[in-house]
C-alpha cells in the first residue's frame, strides 16, 4: 500500500501553521506530487473552487468558516462531489461526528494522531477513491 498517495493532490486546511507543517512534511514524505494549504474555512473552498484535489484534510475549528461548513461548500460548490475529506480535529462528540457524516466528511483524524494510523487511513481512502473512479470510466 506504500504507493497510494505518490502522484496525489492534496489540501491540507487548518489554521495552525505548526499542524499545516506538521501533515505537510509527514505527507510529502510519501511522494505526493502537490500540497497545497489553507489558513481556514474560506481559503479552503476558495482552492477547491479552482483546482481539484485528490484528498482533502480540513480542521473542523478554523475561523471566517468552520471545516463542517467548508466541506458543505466544497461538496456543494465545486467538482469535489467523490474526493475523500477528512476532519481533522481534537473534538469528537457524536453531534459533531454527525454533523460531518451529513455534509460527506469521509473520516474523522483525532488529534493527535499518530502519522502511520493517518497515513494508513489516507491512503486506504484515496485507492477506494480511485478505484471507484476507474470502475466509473470503464
Amino acid at each position: 500500500m506504500s504507493n497510494e498517495l505518490r502522484q496525489a493532490r492534496i489540501l491540507i486546511a487548518d489554521d495552525s501553521a505548526t499542524v499545516r507543517h506538521q501533515l505537510h512534511s509527514i505527507i510529502s514524505l510519501e511522494g505526493v506530487s502537490e500540497i497545497m494549504t489553507a489558513s481556514d474555512g474560506v481559503e479552503a473552498v476558495e482552492l477547491a473552487k479552482g483546482q481539484q484535489f485528490d484528498l482533502v484534510v480540513i480542521d473542523i475549528d478554523m475561523p471566517r468558516l468552520n471545516g463542517i461548513e467548508a466541506v458543505r461548500r466544497i461538496r456543494d460548490e465545486t467538482s469535489h462531489k467523490n474526493t475523500p475529506i477528512f476532519a481533522l480535529t481534537a473534538r469528537t462528540d457524536s453531534k459533531l461526528v454527525q454533523q460531518g457524516k451529513e455534509v460527506g466528511m469521509t473520516g474523522w483524524l483525532v488529534k493527535p494522531f499518530r502519522n502511520q494510523t493517518m497515513l494508513t487511513a489516507l491512503k486506504q481512502a484515496l485507492k477506494a477513491s480511485r478505484q471507484k473512479q476507474s470502475n466509473q470510466a470503464a
